[in-house]
């Protein structure tokens, strides 16, 4: 097999430093580290680049319970991980619900706006 040229060996190198927990920024070239928290087999819970923390596909845990009770888990584990990551809700950028029916929405509203 030919040499790959150098531009996809530097992706490489770079995709593969993203996989590490920790990445410092001399490994990155001198971009900010990244560091991830409550890292799963797929996904992290949350991974900090600078100053922003990125949350991923959080949701509640018992999905026996009713919109109520699944929107106050998943906030409750929101803040969990925002607080392990050195953050809370009041930085909050942008807030992306996913809801199964609509006709969950003004219940689940209402548990996130009292939050």
């Amino acid at each position: 097999m030919g040499r790959c040229p150098k531009q996809f060996q530097e992706h490489d190198v770079f995709t593969q430093a993203l996989l590490k927990d920790d990445i410092s920024e001399s490994e990155l070239g001198g971009m900010v580290s990244i560091k991830r928290y409550e890292v799963g087999s797929l996904l992290s819970g949350a991974a900090t680049h600078g100053n922003i923390v990125y949350l991923a596909e959080l949701a509640a845990d018992d999905l026996s319970q009713d919109i109520r009770g699944q929107t106050r888990q998943t906030l409750a584990n929101i803040d969990r991980v925002l607080a392990h990551a050195g953050s809370d809700k009041s930085k909050l950028l942008r807030v992306e619900i996913w809801l199964s029916q609509m006709k969950n929405y003004d219940a689940m509203n209402a548990i996130y706006q009292s939050w």
